[in-house]
């Protein structure tokens, strides 16, 4: 049976005593035209994947600041992107569940191919730094200590710049180098102990000081590194110097010696940008 409107009774009287015999008629009218105007429920923005849960419990407290709605409460525009109420598409909890669930485990993926890649480019650069080293050693440019001190400051460099996203321990990771690097002096048969060697650097860090600026260029990207030694090398030698055609020749000798290191310098440095961007890709 229709329901009665007001053009059924000949009266208002009528009309109003009605509508007061009859409650549950008006009451279910006024359920269905609030549901007509808006129900709430999840949506999942199709252009940035944002979703909006209008069920949650503290839904009112937090995303429901950041939406626009019109006057019926239908909303406007995603919250993330700003994309029409047209991209919004209704989905129910289940659906949000797996998506959820789906997310989770590609930022977990994610996060651990970062891990994976942080520590193949810690891996690349100590390896780097060792054989560097190596060759010092064997051609008499350092001894076994600084070897050994050089070797332990950087690689602590290293593993710090590439390390962010990694859980280190920094106590075990000194002992694990302190040992490593124990078994290089034994090698050499150095009367000595890497502990000792690390106190002793740490007191005098300064002899190494173009060595440090190579690697602050190299590892950390630091393309004035350089150019700070060699002007502080040319104000040591210019005070030195007495007579000007010396400071010239010696200048042109200096600058030769620098240019000849910054392009073997940029040669490595673009070597190993080369392979971490393989490494991003394979990973």
């Amino acid at each position: 049976m229709a329901k009665k409107t007001r053009v059924d009774f000949s009266t208002d009287s009528e009309w109003y005593t009605y509508q007061i015999t009859h409650p549950d008629e008006f009451k279910e009218q006024e359920e269905e035209t609030k549901k007509s105007q808006y129900e709430k429920g999840i949506f999942k923005c199709e252009k940035c994947g944002y979703i909006i849960d209008e069920t949650e419990k503290d839904f009112e407290k937090t995303t429901n600041k950041k939406i626009t709605r019109d006057n019926d409460g239908n909303i406007l525009n995603c919250p993330n992107c700003g994309a029409s109420a047209k991209n919004l598409k209704k989905i129910n909890k289940e659906k949000k569940e797996e998506i959820v669930r789906r997310r989770k485990r590609m930022q977990e993926k994610e996060e651990q191919r970062k891990i994976d890649i942080a520590k193949e480019n810690i891996k690349d650069d100590l390896m780097d730094l060792l054989s560097d080293l190596k060759t010092r050693v064997l051609e008499d440019e350092i001894d076994i200590k600084r070897f050994v001190a050089v070797f332990m400051n950087l690689s602590h460099k290293i593993v710090k710049r590439n390390g962010k996203d990694l859980d280190i321990d920094w106590i075990e990771y000194r002992k694990t180098m302190i040992e490593s690097c124990q078994i290089v002096i034994d090698a050499y048969n150095v009367k000595a102990d890497a502990e000792s060697i690390m106190e002793e650097y740490d007191q005098d860090i300064t002899q190494d000081e173009l060595y440090l600026a190579e690697y602050k260029y190299y590892i950390e990207d630091d393309k004035y590194s350089i150019a700070d030694y060699e002007m502080a090398q040319r104000i040591k030698e210019y005070e030195n110097m007495e007579q000007s055609l010396f400071k010239k020749e010696r200048e042109r000798a200096l600058e030769q010696e620098f240019q000849e290191r910054r392009k073997i310098l940029e040669e490595k440095a673009a070597l190993r940008e080369q392979r971490r961007i393989e490494r991003a890709i394979s990973k």
